[in-house]
């Protein structure tokens, strides 16, 4: 196999799903507080493959200050 290149996209992302009896119900909602885009290996030199098995590749990447805190519960 020939590979060219090999990227990682991490999107940091809140949602909210809301059903209740009222008018303006069911309520959604998504915002993207970042995304990422890493080139985690590339060729060296014209050689364009990995060998056969099991490969690990560090990424590594900042939370932007405005994210939220994380909060699983009943009411949120």
């Amino acid at each position: 196999v020939t590979i060219l290149k090999i990227w990682t996209n991490i999107e940091g992302v809140a949602r909210v799903d809301l059903q209740e009896k009222s008018p303006s119900w069911p309520y959604s909602s998504r915002h993207c507080y970042f995304s990422q885009y890493t080139t985690v290996w590339t060729p060296v030199g014209k050689r364009r493959e990995l060998a056969v098995g099991t490969h690990s590749f560090t990424v590594k990447f900042l939370l932007p200050s405005n994210c939220p805190t994380s909060f699983e519960g009943t009411h949120g």
